[in-house]
């Protein structure tokens, strides 16, 4: 418990900061998305200010799908001047098995998450710069820019009932009635056969 608002961003902050740092001690240039969305740009400003004393050590890979997403992306690169974008317009086909088959040689296991089946180009591109890690955004707007939906399944499953019942919003009715339909979403989930 912290006395006000800026403590709890200072607290973040540090955390942040510290995790993007730990993950840049490296041999090799180092990767990171960059969606033009809070969560990537966020780690990929960091990561740029953290090595700028190293340039080009560091790759942005970038997809420019959505109407606003490449001016996103420029303003990011064009305040990261040493960090080297690389945008892809699209996502570039590539047969589903070999993706799989590619996943599987990589990590030895299949992908965590079914959009990083798209991002083939980007692990490519790295490949060829020498590249073997990727920052990557993905899961921060659990905490930052989404209501967190995962984040309360964890707590629900680690049975952090107190917890899960101070972060679900409403009157005491609507919490608990929330917390019903998440209990049973969650019940479902862990009834299906994968």
């Amino acid at each position: 418990h912290l006395e006000n608002s800026q403590g709890y961003v200072d607290a973040y902050r540090e955390v942040l900061e510290e995790s993007i740092r730990c993950r840049l001690r490296s041999d090799y240039p180092i990767g990171t998305e960059l969606s033009g969305g809070i969560d990537s740009s966020t780690i990929a400003a960091f990561a740029a200010r953290m090595l700028s004393d190293a340039p080009s050590r560091l790759y942005a890979f970038a997809f420019s799908c959505y109407e606003k997403e490449h001016e996103y992306i420029q303003a990011v690169s064009h305040v990261c001047p040493e960090m080297a974008t690389h945008e892809f317009h699209g996502p570039i086909e590539v047969p589903h098995a070999s993706l799989l088959d590619h996943s599987l040689q990589v990590l030895g296991y299949p992908a965590e998450v079914e959009f990083s089946y798209e991002q083939e180009p980007f692990y490519r591109k790295a490949e060829d710069l020498g590249i073997r890690s990727i920052l990557s955004g993905f899961g921060g707007d659990e905490f930052v820019t989404t209501q967190g939906g995962l984040a309360r399944i964890e707590l629900l499953v680690a049975k952090e009932f107190k917890q899960l019942y101070r972060t679900t919003q409403g009157n005491p009715m609507a919490r608990l009635a929330r917390l019903l339909k998440l209990a049973l979403h969650w019940q479902h989930i862990k009834n299906r056969k994968y």
